[in-house]
């Protein structure tokens, strides 16, 4: 339940602060999703964390959190520097809050670290948001921005 209500306060971030401009966002908002994808698969799959209150599942990783990564990663997007030197200081910003949503789900018992310690996530969050920039400008998804 807890994946569901943070999907749905992600999704009216998105509608209020990105508005139309998620039709400029949304493919590269799916690189997202996809890193987060192997990324988690990887992880739950050598039992470095689990996901043990999500309502509906693919194997192992809550559907719902995959919803929320794909908001934060439009969210992410919208204003995103152009200049990579903006880009790394903006990412390392980003990632410290994605890091507190990180917190407060664990906190919550959404996330569970059996082999895993949260601060090995700042850094992965850096590298995978580095990669989706890298990645979306790569392949010219960011239109207009």
């Amino acid at each position: 339940m807890l994946y569901l209500i943070v999907s749905a306060i992600a999704w009216l971030l998105v509608y209020f602060f990105v508005g139309r401009r998620f039709f400029q966002l949304w493919a590269a908002g799916l690189i997202g999703v996809i890193i987060t994808l192997v990324v988690d698969y990887f992880g739950t799959g050598h039992n470095l964390y689990i996901y043990p209150k999500g309502l509906f599942y693919i194997g192992s990783l809550p559907l719902f959190h995959f919803v929320q990564i794909y908001a934060f990663a439009i969210l992410y997007f919208n204003w995103l520097p152009r200049e990579w030197s903006a880009k790394l200081f903006y990412t390392a910003y980003v990632s410290a809050l994605f890091l507190s949503v990180e917190v407060l789900m664990h906190n919550l018992g959404a996330v569970v670290y059996p082999n895993w310690q949260l601060w090995y996530s700042y850094p992965l969050l850096i590298a995978g948001l580095s990669l989706m920039a890298y990645l979306a400008e790569r392949l010219r998804l960011l239109k207009n921005t």
